[in-house]
C-alpha cells in the first residue's frame, strides 16, 4: 500500500468480500482483485487493524445555562 521494500510484510484477512470497506485502499484493492487476503507491510496493516479514528473528547461548549 505504501510501496515499502524489503520489510517484513503481513496478511490482511477478511471473512468475505461482502464486509470489505470500499472507503479504504485496502478494501478497493482486495475487491478489485476479487482476494479477501492481500500482504502489506506492518505499519500498513496496523492502520488498517486500528480502524477509522473516532473523536471521543466532550463538547467545548457548556450545556448549562
Amino acid at each position: 500500500m505504501c510501496g515499502a521494500e524489503r520489510v517484513e510484510v503481513e496478511v490482511h484477512q477478511v471473512r468475505g468480500l461482502a464486509s470489505l470497506d470500499l472507503g479504504t485502499d485496502a478494501g478497493k484493492a482486495m475487491a478489485r482483485m476479487r482476494r479477501k487476503t492481500l500482504v502489506m507491510c506492518g505499519p500498513c496493516h496496523g492502520l488498517i487493524d486500528a480502524g477509522p479514528v473516532r473523536v471521543t473528547s466532550p463538547p467545548l461548549e457548556s450545556r448549562t445555562r
